[in-house]
């Protein structure tokens, strides 16, 4: 915060405050807090056992409040400072780190691992000519102290906690005086609030920063570059602007060509053109903002040239004046709480009536992303890669079990809010075995803890098996690096215990071939309810109730309405007393538009005509005997008085047509008097005979087969990449790489059997009783 005059604060008290009248929109309070005379920065810390906290700067000094009970939300503990109205905070590992404007208040160092019993000040760190800082940044094992007098002339030290309790200074830039500044990998942008400029610095080596350029973020006369944040795809960054005249706004400005930044949009909060604009954090598609007099606003930024505002909540209803009172700072936890500093009406503790935690889709560049994080040593083998489940998106994670050493177990996890019944997690997988000389297995193990990651239970063990039949598997073994087309993907639903508030996808290596996933979600979903499907058939139709000589099982998939028509979701069903099933229940299937298709087990698959509209836990009925119901029309007409249609019979091995092949095994089934529950019995009757030789020499001879969707029948190939490693990391790197080689060169065409056409079955029996004739 940069103000030139401090504060009066007018009307302070002790004690809570519902403040149920202040306006909002698309948010509702869970608990104020109001326990001091004023307030500054806040930040958040989520304990290994999931629950988390809110640090509150106070005039005095930091006040910790666990907020994850929402009817229980309290403070567990305050650690003292120097009296100041400025007071900033960061987390890293299990610890606090505090600043301050106030003279000799250093750098506090609070340990936080016995929350919520307590928190205690380890240490208060000083170097040679360093007692105060303005403001504070994070990454990794490092701080950033930005303006006081942490370096010359008020810009940026850079500070190791590798070893937490004990700093060390490392490297500095001096050039301007630096407000707060944004860390991202090894660059570090500084807002430079006295010039208006935005300065981009290479912290490649922390010990010797190196200037790259800056930029003009806003013009001479009116200055006060504040603070910044920057999208996870890192393509845009908002700035704000703490001015009261004109009053300071949020812009945004294209950051992807360094040579042409480019401010892109500025926004207000709706129908208010008097506030200012004070911090701004991103978190995935949406800006929060603290905006003094307007409160915490709530910005989609999904597309950074037109920011829409989606929710707020005044935390200082008195005024939107252009005044340096109202919400400081703003931070959003994993379980969707977000909390704001007021500086006169301390704590709000809110949450949206939305979740601002979308289906995690890789679209960004960022990984791990938002609310994500990664569990590993060594070499990290999640990455983040351009291909995407069935090749609607635009990314996804890998684990690289080509090159992992076998044993290797690395994690990608995410916290969320404690789930209620009926909540999932689903998810978009692909992979393929890579063959006999390393066959793996293997493994993903899904995971979900309700205690913040201390246990888990085992959901889901899947294994990728050679040379196929593994859970994890949906593509054949490949020889080289697995990379996924857009056929090659499955989905997985998995039902989350109530309370959950830790996921985890724990991938563990059998130095096989590569897993992607995409699509993650954790999301209620209603109970799946049955369905009605119609349905009659050519061979056992009979022409009354139940119009089904024999009962017997039909199976239905829904499958998606684009090609290559992936299957999502499967149901059987008993013909039973009526043509009308009322019992199809999908349980795996989310809502979505889908192709029906129908098998029963001696007749042609039949798909429904157009892709039918499936709501999970509603309801749909779906009636083949209808004319027109199925795909092409290709039914058959089951008595010339009706229209009622029928699935074609005769498909008695399940290859899509009813040909020489059928007619031949219901053949000798009908010479050697097979009886039974057989898949020849066209007819139901128990007996194989004539009648049911009839019906497939009939359909054989019409040349009946499946009518599908293009693309239906085409299975896109496999795409295979060789990303082996130039120079490998290991002899089993090398030794895989050349046998995978190998085996490609090795692999010859299989001559398919050419299947006999009817006309030639019809001729070989021709044949048949010429000879036996003639004996």
């Amino acid at each position: 915060m940069n103000r030139l005059f401090l504060i009066a604060v007018c009307c302070l008290f002790l004690g809570t405050t519902a403040y149920s009248q202040l306006g909002n929109q698309n948010t509702y309070l869970l608990r104020n807090l109001d326990n001091y005379s004023s307030y500054s920065a806040i930040w958040g810390y989520v304990a290994p056992n999931g629950r988390e906290y809110a640090i509150l700067g106070t005039n005095t000094g930091t006040s910790f409040v666990d907020i994850t009970d929402s009817a229980n939300i309290h403070q567990v503990d305050f650690v003292s400072g120097v009296n100041s109205s400025w007071r900033e905070m960061k987390t890293y590992s299990h610890y606090a780190y505090v600043v301050s404007e106030g003279t000799n208040s250093g750098l506090q160092i609070m340990d936080l691992q016995y929350l919520p019993d307590s928190v205690s000040l380890v240490n208060t760190w000083f170097y040679s000519g360093y007692t105060k800082t303005h403001s504070i940044s994070q990454s990794g094992p490092y701080l950033y102290l930005n303006g006081g007098n942490a370096s010359p002339n008020g810009g940026v030290a850079v500070v190791s906690v590798v070893n937490p309790t004990a700093p060390v200074k490392l490297g500095q830039w001096t050039t301007e005086y630096v407000h707060d500044c944004r860390v991202l990998n090894d660059t570090i942008w500084t807002a430079n609030v006295y010039s208006g400029r935005m300065s981009i610095i290479n912290a490649a080596n922390k010990s010797s920063l190196q200037f790259v350029d800056n930029w003009q973020a806003y013009n001479t006369q009116v200055v006060s570059t504040h603070n910044a944040a920057i999208t996870d795809d890192r393509s845009h960054i908002f700035t704000t602007n703490e001015i009261s005249s004109p009053p300071g706004r949020l812009y945004a400005y294209d950051i992807q060509d360094l040579d042409n930044i480019t401010r892109v949009s500025e926004w207000q909060p709706t129908g208010i053109t008097s506030s200012i604009v004070h911090n701004v954090e991103i978190y995935g598609k949406y800006a929060v903002l603290a905006h003094y007099s307007s409160g915490i606003r709530i910005v989609n930024i999904s597309n950074p040239a037109a920011p829409v505002e989606a929710a707020w909540y005044d935390t200082y209803p008195s005024s939107n004046s252009a005044s340096f009172n109202g919400c400081w700072g703003v931070y959003v936890f994993p379980s969707g709480k977000i909390v704001g500093s007021d500086i006169s009406n301390g704590l709000f503790v809110i949450k949206t009536t939305f979740s601002m935690r979308d289906c995690e889709g890789f679209t960004n560049t960022a990984f791990p992303p938002t609310f994500y994080d990664l569990d590993y040593s060594g070499t990290q083998y999640w990455t983040r890669q351009n291909v995407s489940a069935y090749g609607t998106g635009s990314g996804s994670a890998k684990f690289d079990f080509f090159n992992a050493p076998a044993g290797t177990t690395q994690s990608i996890f995410t916290n969320c809010a404690p789930t209620k019944a009926g909540t999932y997690l689903t998810f978009d997988e692909a992979y393929a075995p890579y063959g006999a000389s390393f066959p793996g297995p293997d493994s993903l193990y899904v995971e979900s803890s309700t205690n913040g990651g201390v246990s888990f239970t085992i959901l889901a063990a899947l294994a990728g098996l050679y040379p196929s039949g593994g859970e994890l598997n949906t593509a054949p073994a490949t020889a080289s690096a697995f990379t996924p087309n857009s056929a090659q993907w499955r989905s997985k639903i998995y039902s989350l215990p109530i309370g959950t508030n830790k996921v985890r996808l724990r991938a563990r290596s059998g130095f096989a071939n590569n897993l992607y996933i995409d699509n993650i979600c954790i999301q209620p979903l209603a109970t799946p309810v049955a369905n009605t499907a119609g349905l009659m058939n050519q061979g056992m139709f009979i022409n009354s109730s139940p119009y089904w000589r024999l009962e017997d099982t039909v199976s239905f998939y829904l499958r998606k309405n684009l090609a290559p028509y992936i299957l999502v979701d499967s149901a059987r069903s008993v013909i039973s007393g009526s043509p009308y099933m009322n019992n199809v229940l999908f349980n795996r299937a989310l809502t979505g538009n889908y192709y029906l298709a129908v098998k029963h087990r001696n007749s042609i698959e039949t798909w429904s005509s157009v892709p039918i509209s499936y709501t999970r836990g509603g309801t749909f009925s779906k009636n083949f005997i209808d004319p027109g119901a199925s795909y092409g029309d290709n039914m058959v007409q089951l008595i010339q008085t009706e229209n009622w249609r029928g699935i074609f019979s005769g498909d008695v091995n399940q290859d899509g047509t009813v040909d020489a092949s059928d007619v031949s095994i219901i053949d000798n089934d009908a010479a050697n008097f097979a009886g039974g529950y057989i898949v020849t019995d066209l007819t139901g009757d128990n007996f194989v005979d004539g009648s049911d030789f009839a019906f497939a020499d009939n359909n054989a001879s019409n040349f009946v087969a499946a009518v599908k969707p293009p693309g239906a029948n085409l299975i896109p190939p496999t795409i295979q990449s060789d990303q082996a490693p130039p120079v490998f990391e290991n002899e089993m790197q090398r030794q895989k790489y050349e046998e995978g080689k190998r085996e490609a060169a090795e692999q010859k065409v299989v001559a398919q059997p050419k299947k006999q056409t009817y006309k030639e079955y019809l001729e070989m029996k021709r044949n048949e009783n010429m000879n036996k004739s003639l004996k």
